[in-house]
C-alpha cells in the first residue's frame, strides 16, 4: 500500500515538473520570437504594464528617468544606488534601438523629466541575421534625440555607450564603430552627452572583464552596475 502510495507521488511529481518545463519552454519560445524580432508591437504587455504603474503613480519632479533593454531592467539596485536621487526605470527585455524610438510617446515623453538615461543598441549587433549596421543604429539614436528635444528641448539625455562583452566580443568591432558615430553626433549636439564606458570593461589585455558581469557574459553583474553608478551619480545630482 505504501509503495503505491509513494508512486503516485512520484508519479505527480513528475507530472507537476512536466507542465512546469512545458510552461517554461513556452514563454522562452515567446521571448525569443520577441528578442528575434523586429516588430516593436511585441513589446505591448510590457508597455501596457508600464502605463498602469503610471496611472497610480505620482513621481517627484527631479525624477530621472531610466530607458532602456534588460540591462535598465535588470537593474534591480536602481533605485538604491542613486538614492536621494528618484528615478523612473523602463527598461524592457531584449529591446532594439527601433523598439524605444517607437514607445517613445509612451515610455519618455510622458514623463516630463529634466534628464534621462538611454542604455540601447547591444541588441541591436547580438551576431543575428537581423542585425542593424552601425550607421543605421547611430542613425536611429539621431532620430530618438530629436523626437525627445523636439517636445523636451531642455532636457539632457545620457547615452551609455554600448558595452564590450564577453558574449558578444566577436560582433565587438561593430558595436564600437557604432558607439564612435553615437559620440560624434553627441559632441555636436546640445544637451545629448554620450557616456563612453568602454575602458572601464576591458583588461589590458583589451578583452572584456568577464569579473563584471553575470554568468551569461552579456548582463551587468553588482561590479559592473557599480561602474555605471559611479560615473552617473554625480552627473545626476548636478542642478
Amino acid at each position: 500500500m505504501k509503495r503505491k502510495k509513494f508512486l503516485r507521488y512520484l508519479l505527480f511529481i513528475g507530472a507537476a515538473l512536466l507542465v512546469l518545463v512545458i510552461i517554461y519552454g513556452l514563454w522562452m519560445t515567446k521571448e525569443y520570437r520577441k528578442f528575434h524580432s523586429n516588430d516593436p508591437l511585441v513589446w505591448k504587455k510590457e508597455i501596457r504594464e508600464f502605463k498602469k504603474i503610471d496611472e497610480k503613480t505620482t513621481y517627484p519632479a527631479n525624477s530621472v528617468l531610466f530607458v532602456g533593454s534588460s540591462s535598465i531592467r535588470f537593474w534591480n539596485s536602481l533605485a538604491e544606488d542613486m538614492a536621494p536621487i528618484p528615478v523612473i526605470q523602463r527598461g524592457f527585455g531584449g529591446s532594439k534601438i527601433g523598439d524605444i524610438l517607437y514607445w517613445t510617446p509612451d515610455i519618455i515623453l510622458s514623463h516630463n523629466v529634466n534628464k534621462i538615461v538611454v542604455f540601447v543598441g547591444t541588441n541591436d549587433l547580438a551576431d543575428q541575421n537581423n542585425d542593424g549596421y552601425p550607421a543605421d543604429i547611430a542613425m536611429k539614436v539621431e532620430e530618438l534625440e530629436q523626437h525627445v528635444h523636439q517636445y523636451l528641448p531642455n532636457t539632457v539625455i545620457y547615452y551609455i555607450s554600448i558595452t564590450p562583452t564577453p558574449d558578444r566580443w566577436n560582433v565587438w568591432h561593430k558595436a564600437d564603430e557604432t558607439n564612435k558615430l553615437i559620440k560624434a553626433y553627441a559632441e555636436k549636439t546640445p544637451n545629448l552627452e554620450f557616456l563612453d564606458f568602454t575602458e572601464e570593461f576591458l583588461l589590458p589585455d583589451g578583452t572584456p572583464n568577464s569579473d563584471l558581469f553575470r554568468i551569461d557574459g552579456l548582463h551587468l553583474n553588482e561590479e559592473g552596475y557599480a561602474i555605471w553608478t559611479k560615473r552617473l551619480k554625480p552627473l545626476l545630482s548636478e542642478e
